[in-house]
């Protein structure tokens, strides 16, 4: 990104620097949204059990 703009030493090396944490970020976006999926899905059985849509067999 910044490196390939101004080409110095230094550039590259903020990049190189800053990389690692948009990587971090991204993944934590990621396993949040795939955590709120979830959280609807329970939902989503929790209400059908409670309401005999669906039934649970032991």
């Amino acid at each position: 990104m910044l490196s390939s703009v101004l080409r110095s030493r230094r550039a590259i090396q903020v990049n190189a620097a800053i990389m690692p944490n948009f990587v971090k970020l991204r993944e934590m976006i990621a396993t949040h949204k795939y955590r709120d999926k979830l959280k609807l899905q329970k939902k989503g059985l929790m209400h059908n059990l409670l309401t005999g849509k669906a039934r649970f067999r032991i």
